[in-house]
């Protein structure tokens, strides 16, 4: 801090120069320098100044004590993969979350390194790396499971600073190609018939008979996950409203859509000894961390022999979003009714790109 006298009568100013090393100075208003001295003290500049550089020297300190902790990012992610699991998150986003992160580990050579020594270059390289075939979309998953985990070191104070906040997907490295939304197979509706007349008795004996059936209508009229129709219970249906309420197992969302009079058929249909779940057998099998994967691979071969290779369950929810875009709903309304938390995630379910129309804000 230094108090200069501008030019003779013309006042007092303080100067001060800032940590980045820039000078700002700031005017008295006075031109008495026994005044302007008063006023330097009382407000005390230079404490504050010798404050601010024991502060930054406490956050250094502590940032190289935290640094040091042994945790490595391996073993980070085995904590992430426990508290993931615990937290009862989406089967598929937990493994692709991790699955990702142990991509980039071995991609960076990172995994035996301590948390604290991570910087924005270690994933950087990897995210905008320009050898690189992947797309935007990708990218940007992968850079959210790298969040994920260091928000997760944050939280467990492995780390002071989360160095992937850093870090952004460049499209300036991408190509057209690489920008451009990949959007997700349809079915029409002589195709959806074809489906359900196709899959009469088809599951193995693991899966209970006419579940295919009943999981085609559901995810086509309804616009529900696999996972979330197994776990379905009687109590999300309301014949009152005619809606079905759903808290989804990915995200957490809730949604609210209405049924059609083929679900209506469809629910009355289904009888079970179970009073809360209507689908007890299949619930047991996407809850099960060795058997979640048997629905959605034999679905995924009843799809291949049925001749519609290329599909998946999923391809139901872009049938009905599609639907909801050609009917004039817009892009929000549309995510709402899928549980998207943005609309972003939401356009690759619409098959023609323009069709949903845009809420008017």
């Amino acid at each position: 801090m230094k108090l200069i006298e501008k030019e003779s009568g013309a006042g007092y100013w303080v100067s001060l120069t800032s940590e980045s090393g820039q000078s700002h100075t700031i005017n008295l208003n006075t031109t008495d320098r026994q005044e302007a001295e008063r006023l330097v003290r009382e407000a005390k500049v230079e404490l504050l100044e010798d404050l601010g550089r024991k502060l930054r020297l406490t956050n250094e300190v502590v940032s190289l004590i935290v640094a040091d902790r042994n945790t490595t990012c391996s073993q980070a992610v085995e904590e992430l993969d426990k508290w993931m699991a615990q937290m009862a998150r989406s089967d598929r986003t937990h493994v692709n979350t991790i699955q990702a992160i142990r991509r980039w580990m071995a991609s960076s050579g990172t995994g035996s390194a301590p948390v604290g020594s991570i910087t924005e270059e270690h994933i950087n390289a990897y995210i905008n790396d320009p050898s690189d075939p992947a797309k935007r979309g990708t990218r940007a998953f992968r850079l959210a499971a790298i969040r994920k985990l260091f928000g997760f070191c944050m939280r467990r104070r492995y780390i002071l600073v989360d160095p992937s906040r850093l870090v952004a997907v460049n499209p300036r490295l991408l190509t057209h190609e690489q920008l451009e939304t990949k959007h997700k197979a349809t079915f029409t509706d002589a195709e959806v018939e074809y489906l359900l007349a196709k899959a009469e008795g088809i599951e193995p004996p693991s899966i209970t008979a006419g579940f295919f059936r009943a999981a085609i209508i559901l995810g086509r009229d309804l616009a529900l996950r696999l996972g979330d129709i197994c776990n379905l219970e009687w109590d999300s249906f309301n014949f009152m409203t005619r809606t079905v309420r759903v808290w989804t197992s990915k995200g957490g969302s809730r949604v609210e859509v209405p049924m059609t009079n083929r679900v209506l058929r469809l629910i009355a249909s289904i009888q079970t000894g179970d009073h809360k779940y209507v689908f007890p057998n299949e619930r047991e099998i996407v809850n099960d961390v060795n058997r979640r994967a048997l629905l959605s691979v034999n679905f995924g071969r009843f799809l291949k022999s049925a001749g519609l290779d290329g599909y998946s369950f999923h391809s139901l929810r872009a049938t009905y979003a599609t639907t909801m875009a050609n009917q004039g709903a817009t892009l929000d309304e549309i995510a709402e009714a899928l549980g998207h938390k943005g609309t972003e995630v939401t356009k690759a379910y619409v098959r023609k790109p323009g069709a949903a129309k845009v809420a008017m804000r």
